[in-house]
């Protein structure tokens, strides 16, 4: 197994996009690409593009394996899950791509890693019910409870973000909060917030050594000054920095580990 792997952020079902990634990633040498969510695992156009990227995987001999994100059909995702527990399920034929539950732990390359997808929607309430938003989009207690029983890993993988930690993310979250609970609702807030709260919970319990996640489409890297810790939000399809690349050997033996973009382009 390559000790190289590339980290993907939101993708919502752009399969030119993703499948230029899948092609990059190749030509890079990497074969495994991991996922942060909102993969665009919804209704008859969605399900298109996941078929798309499936080819594009067969093609170039990639796999991905996807943190579900909360824009993805969570029934669908319930029932599969359901069939298979606490394991992945492939969502194509093909099997080159594959949907991780709640707390499931893998090793790549040495490295152990945790997955724990799904985030409250901000826009639940102008979205339709079982066809657009579900109510099993969000991290419950039990999911947090069962994530940290393992005890630590070195990477998490995450959609929603910590919400304490200087940056962009930090902003939206808390310097709008005032004019987001105007425009969507105390009721959304509450439920957004409630949201970060388990996932700081789960985050201080694994204290991880890095942590990826998506979910606000922006670039932003907190690198703790005092111990050895980074949390690295990544962009939405169509930007420079929506893919990187980590080196699972460099991660493991230097403390200041360089996380690259991943130059996206197709043939």
């Amino acid at each position: 197994m390559s000790n190289r792997i590339v980290v993907s952020g939101d993708w919502h079902g752009a399969s030119a996009w993703g499948s230029a990634v899948i092609q990059s990633a190749a030509r890079e040498g990497i074969k495994t690409i991991y996922h942060v969510g909102d993969f665009g695992f919804m209704g008859r156009s969605g399900i298109w593009a996941v078929n798309e990227m499936a080819k594009a995987c067969e093609e170039h001999d990639v796999r991905i394996e996807v943190t579900p994100g909360n824009h993805e059909d969570w029934a669908k995702l319930d029932e599969l899950f359901a069939t298979d527990p606490g394991n992945p399920v492939p969502i194509t034929e093909n099997g080159r791509i594959r949907m991780l539950p709640r707390g499931y732990r893998w090793e790549h390359a040495g490295t152990s890693f945790m997955s724990l997808g799904g985030a409250p929607s901000i826009d639940r309430d102008m979205r339709v019910p079982y066809v657009e938003w579900w109510p099993t989009e969000a991290i419950t207690y039990g999911d947090a409870t069962r994530a940290v029983e393992g005890g630590p890993v070195d990477i998490m993988i995450t959609h929603d973000a910590p919400t304490y930690f200087p940056g962009r993310v930090y902003d939206i979250i808390h310097k709008d909060a005032a004019s987001s609970m105007a425009f969507w609702g105390v009721d959304v807030m509450e439920y957004c917030l409630e949201g970060h709260k388990l996932l700081n919970a789960v985050y201080e319990a694994i204290f991880p050594r890095l942590l990826f996640h998506g979910h606000y489409h922006v670039w932003d890297h907190w690198k703790a000054t005092d111990m050895d810790c980074q949390i690295v939000a990544l962009e939405m399809e169509g930007k420079k920095r929506n893919s990187v690349i980590l080196d699972l050997d460099e991660f493991k033996d230097n403390l200041n580990y360089t996380i690259k973009p991943l130059g996206v382009y197709a043939e």
